[in-house]
């Protein structure tokens, strides 16, 4: 993406939203992404975030990458809330395989508008940590290189 655009989108406030399509969609740059569009070999897309020698997927990011467990826990701890801690959706969420969360996480709806709103809220500022981390260490590996 043009940074340019980007830092537009970061100030305007939609650049969570979009972020969230990106990774709902597939076409969020991870680096298994990359390496599928640009016919790299697997082995090219190793997580460069915490080089656990294990391909960087959205899976990956969103409930593995030992680089981001600070930012997961502080979602986690902002999904528990948004459910109430003692509550079955509360546990059923946190008793469910990665994809079921995947997919709650991504938008799938509940019975209340009012959680799904802050479940997206507190997912979208997930997103943009995650995202604002990778450029990070993708400009820091950038300034190495040269």
């Amino acid at each position: 993406m043009d940074p340019r655009l980007r830092v537009k989108l970061l100030r305007s406030g939609v650049a969570g939203v979009l972020l969230k399509l990106q990774f709902r969609a597939g076409t969020y740059e991870t680096e298994e992404y990359r390496a599928k569009i640009y016919n790299l070999p697997p082995s090219s897309s190793v997580c460069p975030l915490c080089n656990a020698e294990v391909v960087q997927s959205v899976n990956h990011l969103i409930h593995h990458c030992n680089h981001l467990n600070a930012a997961r826990n502080k979602l986690f701890s902002s999904i528990r809330v948004a459910l109430g801690p003692a509550s079955p959706a509360c546990s059923s969420f946190f008793d469910a395989p990665d994809s079921i969360k995947t997919k709650v996480l991504l938008g799938a709806p509940s019975d209340d508008l009012n959680i799904d709103r802050r479940v997206d809220i507190a997912f979208r500022k997930f997103l943009l940590g995650v995202d604002a981390l990778r450029h990070r260490h993708i400009a820091s590996s950038y300034i190495v290189s040269q």
